[in-house]
């Protein structure tokens, strides 16, 4: 370590080379490896509530969360270029690297098809009935389905490569990748400077693509995802979720109370509809595409307002305008945007109720896409202290609770990710394996824990959104690696004159992402032999590495 804040730690090379030194060095290792594993989590969670306010949602689903979610390993790789031995701790950096972005879309990946798998019949996947697997464990005849999305971030992806191309052609040309003594490395730190633009460029192109398709890709989709567990949960209103839309109205408008017609072309009320209809589609009993007397009953009894018998009547009278003893999908979503701009309760379902979700077939006969976009999902509970409050103080409470969780996370992941650098590195001198192999193996649980949970979670709802939204965001962090992460690598490599000597594990990062990406982008359906393939990449890629160093490969 180069630092003065080294010194509030404990050196791992201290301990006794025996036993118990082993012990107490794991014991730092685990230590350090839950603190980075809460803060990784703790940006995530802070970046999720973020989600909820509709202004902020789109930057933070395409700019926000991917580079937070790279900070861990970006932190790695620039903590173990920066001692006075940075050559040999660089291997530590690259089998952060390596791991992180061969784990992210191998693991995780197979993970969330095992989770997300439906039955299928004929080749297609049968996301509209249920029970959507007859047995939970049959891996035979099950798979998923993606939405265009994956097939285009597969091919950004593949793009984003293009920087290790660089400047493993510069080491080879520079012979600086085969350790012998003619080694030019003023040759490859011009390349590495080529490759580091490059990264930069790619970097933002993404973060640009991101907010350009930030309201028809999976993005909005994830948006929706949170917005829609958290109005599941009873602890966060539409009043909150769409206060500075209401805001803007009102001022405009003040005197509105129930005129106001909503614009079905506006993002904010393209969501509103959208959070509505599976609350619509929840009461709509007998799936024809209206609420009659009794379904109405059914939703006041479970609406989390004080409202008494006078209300309800005067709100049935309300919600059916044209006066045909039903209420669409349209009227339903006026009489709540009415609701909310009179500020006369609280639109949401209480967490308790006891009415069952439709099945996908009939939620298709409203108008759903036939994904399986039901209320069967898990719910997230809003923290605590949201509740009770007015919208505006619960939207100033969910802000402020969010960056101040992403801020310290980002703190805890900074700090504690240069001495784990030092213990990966203590730990593999003393089992006699390369560091690089601890750090492959190690590294991505204390940074992408999360990412394996969180697209995990998402699968698990089998819905073809939600399962596009879980591999979406893993081929998002990998593209985060290859241009956010390796872009610090090769600063690293050009300013502080550093050589590039990883062409086997160069090697085993082309030849997963190349794998996955071919996958993706030709397999919208993916059954579970192309699970298995998926999985199987990552020991293979460890292998690939150990047989390429063992040729001189390197």
């Amino acid at each position: 370590m180069g630092f003065e804040m080294d010194k509030c730690f404990i050196d791992p090379e201290a301990f006794p080379d025996d036993g118990y030194g082993f012990i107490q060095v794991l014991f730092l290792f685990f230590a350090y490896g839950f603190i980075l594993f809460y803060g990784a989590n703790l940006i995530s969670d802070g970046s999720e509530l973020l989600l909820l306010i509709p202004s902020l949602s789109g930057i933070v689903g395409s700019i926000v969360l991917p580079i937070l979610g790279a900070v861990p390993d970006g932190a790695i790789v620039f903590f173990s270029g920066m001692g006075p031995d940075a050559q040999e701790q660089l291997s530590i950096g690259v089998g952060a690297l390596a791991g992180s972005t061969i784990m992210l879309i191998t693991i995780p990946w197979a993970l969330s098809n095992f989770a997300g798998r439906v039955d299928m019949e004929n080749g297609k996947t049968l996301y509209a009935k249920k029970p959507r697997l007859a047995d939970s464990m049959r891996l035979a005849n099950t798979g998923i389905s993606t939405l265009p999305s994956i097939q285009e971030t597969s091919k950004i992806m593949m793009f984003t490569m293009i920087g290790y191309v660089i400047i493993q052609g510069a080491a080879y040309n520079s012979s600086c990748d085969h350790l012998v003594a003619d080694c030019n490395p003023k040759g490859e730190h011009f390349y590495a400077l080529v490759g580091l633009i490059f990264c930069i460029f790619s970097f933002f192109a993404y973060m640009v693509y991101q907010v350009y398709t930030s309201n028809q890709s999976h993005s909005q989709d994830k948006m929706q995802e949170a917005i829609k567990n958290a109005m599941k949960s009873g602890n966060i209103s539409l009043s909150t979720l769409f206060a500075e839309k209401i805001d803007a109205i009102q001022k405009t408008q003040p005197s509105v109370t129930e005129s106001t017609e909503l614009n079905p072309r506006s993002a904010v009320e393209m969501l509103f509809r959208d959070t509505l209809q599976s609350y619509f589609q929840k009461y709509d009993a007998d799936g024809n595409g209206t609420l009659d007397d009794l379904e109405l009953v059914m939703l006041f009894k479970d609406l989390d307002g004080n409202f008494s018998s006078t209300d309800v009547k005067r709100f049935i009278k309300e919600l059916d305008v044209d006066g045909d003893g039903n209420v669409s999908f349209d009227e339903f979503v006026q009489w709540h945007m009415n609701l909310i701009l009179r500020g006369e309760g609280r639109p949401t379902p209480s967490p308790h109720s006891n009415v069952e979700s439709k099945t996908d077939e009939e939620m298709q006969t409203v108008g759903g896409d036939g994904d399986g976009d039901d209320d069967d999902d898990e719910e997230e509970e809003m923290p605590d202290e949201f509740k009770d409050l007015s919208p505006a103080a619960q939207m100033k409470a969910i802000k402020k609770s969010a960056f101040y969780q992403m801020a310290l996370g980002t703190v805890l992941v900074l700090i504690f990710s240069d001495p784990m650098v030092d213990v990966f590195s203590e730990i593999g001198r003393r089992v006699g394996v390369a560091p690089f192999y601890i750090s492959f193996v190690l590294a991505p649980i204390a940074s992408n824990g999360s990412e394996l949970v969180a697209s995990y979670n998402y699968a698990a709802k089998k819905t073809r959104k939600t399962i596009t939204i879980s591999l979406a965001t893993l081929e998002g962090a990998a593209c985060m690696n290859n241009t956010f992460v390796l872009g610090i690598f090769l600063a690293l490599v050009y300013f502080r004159g550093l050589t590039w000597e990883f062409a086997a594990e160069t090697a085993s990062i082309l030849f997963v992402q190349v794998c996955v990406a071919c996958i993706a982008f030709s397999f919208p359906i993916q059954t579970m032999k192309h699970t298995a393939f998926i999985l199987g990449l990552y020991p293979i890629s460890i292998m690939l590495v150990y047989y390429l160093e063992s040729i001189g490969f390197n």
